[in-house]
């Protein structure tokens, strides 16, 4: 697991606050989130995350170390495949009920419902979802940013078990 944490590959590694390029403070204006107005149609391509609304960025205001973030899941949506962030993930759910899906053999299943925080470790594998058919679901979402821009490392063979799980959940209906 020490591959995620590797610190000299972070762009400030090294310097301090003199010796990088001195940045401006900020306001982006943005429309208010109001629940429900969630825009999202249909699930994101996977692996590329449910629908990002771009706010602190490094293209939005050069930030060199952390993203802000809102992130919408449609009723119902996914955002996967199964995967694991090499840094943290923190998270404030606005609207809907977010399900995380988490753990070695993703055997943890939780819901964070509106005005709940989520905490992503590095190294985690995780899935998420919209656990609501019928509304929509908005996350803020704070993460480092990183030098090459990949924030995911896909998990094929725990997608494979997920879905297989997802398949056999279906086939067997519950009991009344």
């Amino acid at each position: 697991m020490s591959e995620f944490l590797d610190v000299v590959s972070h762009p400030t590694a090294g310097k301090t606050m003199f010796q990088l390029p001195k940045l401006d403070c900020k306001i982006l204006h943005a429309t208010p989130y109001e629940a429900g107005e969630t825009t999202t149609k249909k699930p994101h391509i996977p692996g590329t995350g449910g629908k990002p609304i771009e706010g602190i960025t490094p293209e939005t205001t050069g930030c060199r170390e952390i993203t802000f973030s809102l992130f919408e899941l449609a009723p119902g949506a996914e955002d996967g495949p199964v995967h694991i962030h090499e840094h943290e993930t923190s998270g404030y759910v606005v609207n809907g009920a977010l399900a995380l899906m988490h753990g070695d053999g993703l055997e943890k299943y939780e819901i964070a419902e509106a005005g709940s925080f989520v905490f992503v470790p590095p190294g985690v594998p995780h899935f998420i979802e919209n656990a609501s058919q019928t509304e929509p679901c908005a996350v803020l979402l704070t993460r480092y940013v990183t030098e090459t821009d990949t924030t995911a490392v896909i998990l094929p063979d725990m997608e494979k078990m997920r879905l297989a799980r997802k398949q056999r959940s279906v086939a067997t209906p519950v009991a009344a």
